[in-house]
């Protein structure tokens, strides 16, 4: 199946606010949510843990050592530390409240992942990692992932000091050919960022740096961008896989162009994407499989997720937090592509496999909606 380059719809203005430069590594958040698992830890509890952990890493893990944004150098506690909580509520993976933190649920689905890879290259994300942060970098944080990347797609290579010179003139015009498109409700928040930009910010080169040093470092995390550092500067390009990634975003054309997504497009074809960029196999598409094989793999993944995805009520698993792990669980486990869309067209007359019987329950907030798990007589 070809990926669809056009008809996207503007419905959001997605961006992560309030950066700072040393949140830099995803796989502190990964260690956050590790820390909590099924507890409520306090702030400080929580730190504490992290600081040990981080420790640990600088001594037997080269990789970690020699990055940036770490949570300890030498052991001690650094001021990076802080700022890792705000980013991984950011990317909905926990919650906190009173100095208290939990993890949320869709963090859960990463954790099981987490739990069974066991990654050769300590220190690094493993594909599981790769495929859950592009998802969630995606639905939280694509004008800002679309942004950077765009500003390094028509050259071989910008230093990040160039990058930061040129980023509000990017930024501004990401702001006005998308807010020509948008509805009212979204028109205002690009117009409220658009407002801080040009009349908030005094330095912008320096606020730039913020937004831009942390973001290409999670994107050389996901081999998106390559990185190399020099004595006086930093250089960074577009990877082989990610500039297959960003030519793959579609294109929204109107009085310019500009890349972007939209909830229908990650729900239709963001595992196609994925397919695409992470050609390490041979996957098959699921529509391309037998119908005898199509229930076989989606039964035993239904079984999978009911056991790992968290929900309050046994017999039933919210929707979203089920589609991503069952897509992922195919990709990774059983080298086969799916995406949401094509798990709702199976699962909407309802699917029955061992016995049980599955249902999805849509309501008009997607966050509420679940699928419901009964047994056959």
């Amino acid at each position: 199946m070809e990926i669809d380059l056009t008809n996207i719809t503007i419905d959001g203005f997605r961006f992560i606010e309030n950066l700072q430069t040393t949140a830099r590594q995803l796989i502190v958040c990964s260690e956050i949510i590790k820390q909590l698992n099924n507890k409520q830890l306090p702030k400080k509890v929580l730190e504490e843990l992290l600081v040990k952990w981080s420790s640990n890493e600088e001594l037997k893990n080269p990789t970690y050592r020699d990055s940036k944004g770490k949570v300890t150098n030498g052991g001690k506690k650094t001021a990076a530390l802080r700022y890792y909580f705000a980013l991984s509520e950011s990317l909905g993976l926990t919650k906190g409240f009173n100095n208290v933190y939990m993890n949320t649920n869709i963090s859960y689905t990463l954790l099981y992942f987490l739990a069974a890879e066991q990654s050769e290259n300590s220190g690094t994300l493993g594909l599981y990692e790769k495929l859950f942060y592009c998802y969630q970098l995606l639905n939280v944080d694509a004008d800002g992932i679309m942004l950077l990347l765009g500003q390094l797609a028509d050259s071989e290579g910008k230093t990040q000091k160039s990058l930061q010179s040129e980023f509000k003139d990017a930024l501004n015009e990401r702001l006005v050919l998308k807010g020509e498109l948008a509805s009212t409700s979204i028109k205002s928040v690009i117009n409220n960022k658009f407002r801080a930009i040009n009349y908030v910010w005094k330095s912008p080169e320096i606020y730039a740096e913020h937004i831009i040093a942390p973001r290409y470092e999670w994107l050389a995390t996901l081999e998106l961008v390559s990185i190399k550092r020099g004595k006086k500067f930093t250089y960074y390009s577009l990877s082989d896989k990610g500039r297959d990634f960003y030519n793959l975003i579609p294109t929204v054309e109107g009085k310019g162009s500009f890349k972007d997504i939209s909830e229908k497009w990650l729900s239709n074809f963001f595992f196609y994407l994925m397919g695409n960029v992470f050609y390490d196999k041979n996957r098959t598409n699921y529509y391309m499989l037998s119908d005898e094989i199509k229930d076989l793999e989606l039964g035993r993944a239904l079984e999978r997720a009911s056991k790992a995805v968290k929900s309050s009520i046994s017999s039933k698993l919210p929707l979203i937090n089920t589609y991503i792990f069952i897509c992922i669980d195919l990709f990774v486990n059983r080298d086969i592509v799916i995406n949401f869309s094509e798990l709702y067209e199976k699962l909407k007359p309802g699917f029955t496999y061992n016995m049980k019987s599955y249902l999805p329950k849509v309501t008009g907030r997607i966050n509420e909606s679940y699928i419901t798990i009964a047994l056959q007589k």
